[in-house]
């Protein structure tokens, strides 16, 4: 779950329900909560797409097959 440091409204709904999911035990359920200083509602968005795609597939390695392929 993400928020822009900005998002000041947003900020503290944000905490109390990731404090309520992880409470709850869920199976497979790992929450990360990342709040992007400097960043409001709409600058935060690009971050947290990439966030979110590097949480899913991991971090790119240097040396890769998909760097050879350049």
């Amino acid at each position: 779950m993400t928020a822009g440091g900005l998002e000041s409204s947003r900020l503290e709904p944000l905490q109390r329900m990731a404090h309520q999911l992880q409470s709850r035990h869920y199976p497979g359920l790992h929450l990360q909560t990342i709040v992007f200083p400097d960043e409001d509602h709409m600058s935060a968005y690009p971050a947290a797409v990439s966030r979110a795609l590097r949480v899913l597939y991991g971090e790119r390695q240097a040396g890769s097959s998909r760097d050879a392929e350049k």
